[in-house]
C-alpha cells in the first residue's frame, strides 16, 4: 500500500486499472475520547461547489441522490461507484470535523488516518495519515477524489478549517440553518508542487474600461478572453464541442473577409495572416469532425514488427477466430483474407469496429473509404521528395513556371469542372510546405504558384490540371499519368468519400484488395477488374490494382465483442511504416518492373498516416517496435508529431494527459535467446530500450527522457507472440499450447529477470517493470492481456473529448492572440502592461533558447534568403505588360508620375483623387513590398509551426507575440521605404540580367538581415541606445568593439561574446516592444472596422463561456 504526505497526488486509473469500486476509511488516534468525530462527503462539480444540498453526504443524509456515493453504517467508511457518479461530478471531498462541545480541537488526537481500499476484494491501494498536533481546527478535508482527464485521481490535502462542520459546509456552498462562523483556512503548510495540483481560483474583477468619448456608434470592447485549462473543461459535452470548434471556424471565416475589407489595416502581413487564418480555419473545420466519429486506438510502427499478432489478439475474443461480418455472412479474417505467410497489405488502413454503417449489402458487403482527388496530389508529392535524390536536379525556371500558367489559363473553364475548391488547393500548398518546405522546388513555387493555382485548378479538365500540379513532381510523366487514371476512377464514382464491393474484393485471397501483390500492374490496367458502388449510387468498374491504389480504408465489423471498451472504441490497424528510397535516375528507376507501384506504396503509407494524424482520428497509439535495428528513420518524427498534435509538445503540457501512447516492445521471446560472446544478461535489457527507444526516439526528440513533470516516458509493455513456438523456453501440450517454462531454463530466465529489475535506466520506461515483465511469460497470453487491461481506462470517449477540447483551446488562443494584435484599445496603457508583459514572457524564453545553443539558429531562421528574393525581382521583371502591372524601374530619383505629366500638357483631365495616391508603384516600389510581405509570411510560418515553437523554447502564443513585434518594428523603422530606394538606386545602370536580378537581392536580403542581428539599434548613437546596469557601470547594447592595431590579445579565459550579445539583443527586443506599443504614427482607427474586431473577440468571449 502506498503511503502519502499532505499535497501529493495519485492517477487510480493507473495504479489499479478497471478499478469501479473504491472504498474510503478514516480512523483516527486515540480511536475514542470525550468527543464526536463525524465523517462527511461533498459531491462537487468542476466549480468546487455542490449542486444542491443533496450533494452534502453524511450520518443523517448517508447516500447521494443520484447513486455513486454512500456512508456506511459504522459512519467512517465512503462506498464509491465510479461509474455512477454523476458526470457532473467532478470531485467528492472526504472531510473529517471533531464535536468537543467547545473543548479541544483536532490537537487532541494524535494523527488521522484516510485508507483507499479497492471495493471488490478490499485490497489496500493507499494511505495518507495526517499527525494533528498543534492544530487550532476542528474540521478539516482530508483528501480528494477528482476526475481528471476521464480518469479518478486521489489527492491528500490535510486542510484545516475553523468553524466546525457547518462552516465547511458553507464554503463547499451548502445552505445551512443556522449562520456558521467564518471560514479561515489557516496557511497552507509548504508541500511540493505536484503537477496534478490546481491552484486555488481568484475571482479577479474584470477590468474598467477608461471613459471613451461618445461616438455616432460605440466600439465594443471586449471582456479580457482569460486562458483556459484543458483540464477545465473536461467534462464538456460533444455538442459544445462542437459548438466550440464551429464559433473557431466561424469567427476565422469572417477575419479572413476583413483581411480583404481592410487590407490597409494590415499592410504587408495580409498575404502571410489570409495563409495563417485558412490554416486556422482548416484546423477548426477537421475537429469539427473529428468531435463527430468514434475514438479509435490505433496500431502503428515499421514494417515486420509483429503487429499482425496484435491486431488480432485484440480484435478476437478469447482463443476464438477473429470473425469478420459481411452483411450477415462470416468469414474467418487471418485464415480467409489476412495476406498469407506473413506478406505485406497494400498501403491502407483496416479498422475493426463492432459498429455497423448504412450501405453494405449482400450483394456489396465490403465497405471502404476512398482516397479524395488532393490525397493522390499529396502521395505522389509525397513520394517525390521522400523517396527521390534531387541533388542533382535543375533548379525549377521561374520563366518555365510562367510560360506553364499564361499557357494553362485560355484552357480554364468558366466554372468549376469537379468538387475541387481553391481551400483545397491552398490546403495542398499547406501539406507540402509543412513536410518538405527545405526543398528548392517547394520554395520557389511559393512565389505566386499557389495562389494561381488556386484560382486555375478547380476550372482545369484533368489533362490540364496534370499539367498544373505536374509541377510538384517534377513533371514525371509517370506520376502524371498514374494521377490521371486514379482521377478518372474517383470521377467515375463522382468522387464519394465512400464506397462498396462484393466478397470478391477479398476473396480469393490471393487476389485480395488487401494483399501488397495486388498492386502489381498499376498504371497499367493489369490484374482483372473489380466494380464498386459508391455511397451516393454511382457505380464503376476499374482495375483490381487501381481500386487497391484508391482505398484509403478497409472497415471489417467483428462478429462477436473482445473487450468492453470495443463498445465506443474502434481499432486501427496502420500498414507497416517503411524506409524510403533514395533514387537519383528516376526516370531509368521507372523503367524497371514494379517501380511505380513500390514508389506509390512508399509515398501512400507515409502519407496515410499523416492523414489520419490531421483529422484527429487516433486517440491512442500502440507503438509496435521490434529488436533489431531501427532502419525507418522518419519514424521518430512521424510519432512525435503525433505526440505533439495529442499531448502536447512540452513536459509540462504531457503532464495534463493521460499517457495514451503504449510502446509494445514485440518478439519479448527472442531476447533468451543465446547471444555469441555475452558472458551475462546485465547489459541486454538497457541494449534493447535504446535501440527501440532512447537511441532511436530520444536521439531527435527529448519525450522518451522527459515526458512530462515526473521524468522518463514509462509506458512501456513486453510482449511475445505465443503462436510462434517458442520450445527453448516453454514447454506444450498435445494441442501445442504452453503449459509452462522448461524446467531447465527456469533459473536461466530468473537470473534475465533479475537483471532486467536491476537495470534501473531500463526498467525505468515500465510503470510496474515486475508486473509487465511477469505479463510477457504469462501462458497462451504474451502480456495482450496486461496490455489490454492497460488500454481500457485510455479507451474512453472522454479522453478523445480532453484531447479535442485542449486543442480547441490552444486554437482559441492562437486566434485571439492573432486579431487582438489589431484591434486598438480604448485604454493604450493597459495594452502597453499587456505587451511589456508578454514581452518579458518571451524573454524569459529567449533565455532558454540560448541556454540551449539555438539562439544563433533561431536568428537565422527569422532572417531572409536572398536566393528567394532573387526569385521575387525576376518574375516581377518578366511579368507579361499589363495594364494594371507595375511601371518599369525607373533610374535613380523618384518614380515618374505619369498622370500629373498628361495633366500639365493637356493629354487627359485630372481625376479627383478620392482614396489616397492611386499612382501604380514602379518596380522597385513592388520589388520592396514582395519582398517584405514574403519575409513576414516566413516569419508568421514560425509562429505556426509546432516542431520549431518547441525547438527554439518558445511555446506557439509566445513565438506569435515575438514575430509580431519583430514586424511591428521593421514597418516602424520603415524597411520597405529603404528596400525600395536600395533598389532603384542598384538597378538605375545599365547592368546584365542576372546583375540587375541578383543584386538588388543581395542588398536587401543584407539590409532585412541586419534588423534581425541588431533591431535596428545598430543605426542610433550610443545614447539612444537600451543601457544594461553592470557592475562595471552602465553601458549601451552593441556597443562598438575598437580592435587594437597591434591585434586582439587573447586570455587565458575565453571571453563571453556570445552571451553578451544575447544577452544585449534581449534587451535590445524589450525595448523594441516599449516603442511599437508607444508609437501609432498617426494613424487614424476605422471605427467600424475596429468595431468589427472587437466583435469578433467578444464573439470568441461568449464561446468561452459555453
Amino acid at each position: 500500500m502506498l503511503t502519502f504526505q499532505a499535497g501529493q497526488n495519485l492517477s487510480l486509473s493507473q495504479q489499479t486499472p478497471g478499478l469501479q469500486h473504491l472504498e474510503l476509511e478514516l480512523s483516527w488516534e486515540p480511536a475514542d475520547g470525550p468527543w464526536t468525530l463525524d465523517a462527511s462527503a461533498f459531491a462537487l462539480t468542476a466549480q468546487g461547489r455542490v449542486r444542491g444540498d443533496g450533494d452534502f453526504i453524511f450520518y443523517n443524509q448517508p447516500a447521494l441522490p443520484d447513486g455513486g456515493l454512500q456512508l456506511e453504517s459504522d459512519r467512517r467508511r465512503f462506498s464509491v461507484r465510479l461509474a455512477a457518479l454523476p458526470i457532473e461530478v467532478e470531485k467528492v471531498a472526504i472531510a473529517l470535523t471533531l464535536d468537543t462541545g467547545g473543548g479541544p480541537s483536532f490537537a487532541a488526537l494524535r494523527w488521522v488516518r484516510l485508507e483507499l481500499r479497492n471495493g471488490e476484494n478490499r485490497s489496500g491501494i493507499a494511505s495518507f495519515t495526517l499527525p494533528t498536533a498543534g492544530m487550532t481546527e476542528t474540521a478539516m478535508v482530508l483528501g480528494e477524489l477528482y476526475r481528471r482527464s476521464g480518469n479518478w485521481k486521489f489527492r491528500a490535502v490535510g486542510q484545516g478549517f475553523a468553524g466546525g462542520l457547518a462552516a465547511l459546509a458553507h464554503h463547499f456552498g451548502v445552505e445551512v440553518g443556522d449562520e456558521p462562523a467564518p471560514v479561515i483556512p489557516p496557511m497552507p503548510r509548504p508541500v511540493e508542487k505536484t503537477p496534478d495540483a490546481s491552484p486555488p481560483t481568484v475571482a479577479t474583477p474584470a477590468p474598467q474600461a477608461a471613459p471613451v468619448p461618445p461616438a455616432p456608434t460605440p466600439i465594443p470592447t471586449p471582456a479580457p478572453v482569460p486562458s483556459l485549462s484543458p483540464t477545465a473543461n473536461s467534462s464538456v459535452s460533444n455538442e459544445q464541442l462542437r459548438a466550440l470548434c464551429q464559433d473557431l471556424e466561424q469567427v476565422s471565416t469572417e477575419f479572413l473577409v476583413w483581411l480583404d475589407q481592410h487590407p490597409d489595416r494590415v499592410g504587408q502581413e495580409k498575404a502571410g495572416l489570409t495563409k495563417e487564418f485558412r490554416r486556422l480555419t482548416s484546423q477548426a473545420r477537421r475537429l469539427d469532425q473529428a468531435a463527430q466519429r468514434p475514438m479509435c486506438a490505433g496500431v502503428f510502427g515499421p514494417s515486420q514488427s509483429g503487429k499482425s499478432y496484435l491486431i488480432s489478439a485484440l480484435a478476437r475474443k478469447g482463443t476464438a477466430p477473429l470473425l469478420a461480418d459481411f452483411a450477415g455472412q462470416t468469414i474467418d479474417f487471418i485464415r480467409d483474407i489476412n495476406p498469407e505467410g506473413g506478406r505485406e497489405s497494400t498501403g491502407l488502413v483496416t479498422r475493426f469496429t463492432l459498429q455497423t454503417t448504412p450501405g453494405a449489402s449482400p450483394a456489396a458487403p465490403v465497405q471502404m473509404r476512398l482516397l479524395t482527388q488532393t490525397d493522390l496530389v499529396k502521395m505522389l508529392g509525397n513520394t517525390y521528395y521522400a523517396d527521390c535524390d534531387h541533388s542533382d536536379d535543375q533548379p525549377l525556371s521561374p520563366a518555365w513556371l510562367n510560360e506553364l500558367l499564361e499557357g494553362l489559363a485560355p484552357a480554364a473553364q468558366a466554372q468549376a469542372v469537379d468538387p475541387l475548391t481553391a481551400d483545397d488547393v491552398f490546403d495542398l500548398q499547406a501539406y507540402f510546405e509543412r513536410y518538405f518546405k527545405g526543398f528548392e522546388r517547394v520554395r520557389l513555387l511559393r512565389h505566386g504558384f499557389w495562389e494561381q493555382a488556386a484560382q486555375l485548378a478547380p476550372r482545369l479538365r484533368i489533362q490540364d490540371r496534370a499539367k498544373l500540379f505536374g509541377v510538384i513532381w517534377g513533371d514525371v510523366t509517370a506520376f502524371s499519368q498514374l494521377y490521371m487514371r486514379l482521377y478518372t476512377g474517383l470521377q467515375g464514382l463522382n468522387f464519394a468519400s465512400d464506397a462498396c464491393a462484393g466478397l470478391e474484393a477479398l476473396l480469393p485471397r490471393e487476389q485480395s484488395i488487401i494483399d501488397v501483390q495486388t498492386l502489381k500492374g498499376l498504371g497499367t490496367g493489369g490484374g482483372g477488374t473489380l466494380t464498386l458502388t459508391g455511397v451516393n449510387g454511382a457505380r464503376v468498374t476499374l482495375p483490381r490494382s487501381e481500386v487497391t491504389a484508391l482505398i484509403a480504408e478497409l472497415r471489417i465489423v467483428i462478429s462477436e465483442q473482445p473487450w468492453d471498451f470495443f463498445q465506443h472504441t474502434d481499432l486501427l490497424d496502420f500498414p507497416g511504416a517503411r524506409s524510403r528510397e533514395q533514387v537519383k535516375d528516376l526516370p531509368t528507376f521507372l523503367q524497371s518492373n514494379d517501380a511505380l507501384q513500390g514508389l506509390f506504396l512508399r509515398g501512400k503509407v507515409a502519407y496515410l498516416f499523416d492523414r489520419y494524424c490531421a483529422e484527429q482520428e487516433l486517440t491512442s497509439m500502440l507503438l509496435c517496435i521490434g529488436p533489431s535495428n531501427q532502419e525507418v528513420k522518419t519514424l521518430p518524427e512521424m510519432v512525435y508529431d503525433w505526440i505533439v498534435s495529442t499531448h502536447g509538445a512540452t513536459p509540462e503540457q504531457r503532464a495534463q494527459q493521460p499517457t495514451a501512447l503504449f510502446l509494445v516492445l514485440t518478439k519479448f521471446d527472442m531476447e533468451f535467446e543465446e547471444k555469441a560472446g555475452e558472458r551475462s544478461p546485465e547489459s541486454r535489457w538497457i541494449t534493447r530500450m535504446e535501440s527501440s527507444l532512447l537511441n532511436f526516439f530520444g536521439k531527435q526528440h527529448d519525450w522518451p527522457r522527459q515526458w512530462d513533470s515526473h521524468g522518463v516516458f514509462r509506458n512501456s509493455y513486453w510482449l511475445r507472440n505465443p503462436n510462434f513456438k517458442a520450445k527453448n523456453i516453454f514447454d506444450y501440450d498435445e494441442q501445442n499450447r504452453e503449459t509452462g517454462v522448461r524446467p531447465g531454463e527456469r533459473k536461466r530466465i530468473e537470473l534475465f529477470k533479475a537483471a532486467f529489475l536491476r537495470d534501473a535506466v531500463a526498467s525505468a520506461h515500465f510503470r510496474d517493470p515486475q508486473q509487465a515483465w511477469d505479463a510477457g511469460f504469462a501462458l497462451n497470453d504474451g502480456g495482450i492481456s496486461y496490455l489490454a487491461d492497460n488500454l481500457r481506462p485510455l479507451c474512453n470517449p472522454e479522453l478523445k473529448r480532453l484531447q479535442l477540447t485542449s486543442q480547441a483551446v490552444r486554437l482559441r488562443e492562437q486566434i485571439v492572440e492573432r486579431i487582438s494584435h489589431y484591434y486598438v484599445s480604448d485604454n493604450p496603457e493597459q495594452e502597453l502592461n499587456k505587451r511589456l508583459a508578454a514581452a518579458q514572457q518571451i524573454a524569459g524564453c529567449l533565455i532558454d533558447c540560448a541556454g540551449e545553443q539555438r539562439f544563433g539558429e533561431l536568428l537565422r531562421t527569422l532572417q531572409a534568403d536572398s536566393d528567394d528574393l532573387e526569385g521575387i525581382y525576376y518574375r516581377i521583371e518578366t511579368r507579361v505588360p499589363d495594364e494594371k502591372q507595375a511601371i518599369g524601374a525607373p533610374t535613380i530619383g523618384a518614380a515618374v508620375d505619369t498622370r500629373k505629366m498628361k495633366a500639365l500638357l493637356g493629354l487627359s483631365a485630372p481625376v479627383a483623387n478620392a482614396g489616397g495616391d492611386d499612382r501604380r508603384k514602379d518596380d522597385a516600389a513592388l520589388f520592396a513590398r514582395e519582398v517584405v510581405a514574403e519575409w513576414m509570411r516566413d516569419l508568421q510560418d514560425i509562429g505556426g509551426n509546432k516542431s520549431l515553437c518547441n525547438y527554439y523554447r518558445l511555446p506557439e502564443t509566445a513565438m506569435a507575440d515575438f514575430v509580431k513585434e519583430l514586424i511591428a518594428g521593421a514597418q516602424r523603422l520603415k524597411l520597405e521605404e529603404r528596400i525600395e530606394t536600395l533598389a532603384r538606386e542598384v538597378t538605375g545602370f545599365r547592368m546584365k540580367f542576372e546583375q540587375i536580378v541578383a543584386l538588388p537581392a543581395r542588398l536587401s536580403a543584407n539590409l532585412l538581415n541586419g534588423y534581425v542581428d541588431f533591431l535596428g539599434y545598430d543605426a542610433l548613437s550610443p545614447a539612444q541606445r537600451p543601457m544594461l546596469p553592470l557592475e562595471s557601470g552602465p553601458r549601451p547594447v552593441f556597443p562598438p568593439r575598437a580592435v587594437p592595431r597591434s591585434g586582439p590579445q587573447l586570455s587565458e579565459q575565453p571571453s563571453t561574446y556570445d552571451q553578451d550579445y544575447y544577452t544585449d539583443w534581449i534587451r535590445a527586443f524589450l525595448d523594441l516592444v516599449e516603442r511599437n506599443a508607444r508609437c501609432r504614427d498617426g494613424v487614424e482607427v476605422d471605427l467600424a472596422a475596429n468595431r468589427r474586431l472587437g466583435e469578433l473577440l467578444a464573439r470568441l468571449q461568449s464561446s468561452h463561456r459555453q
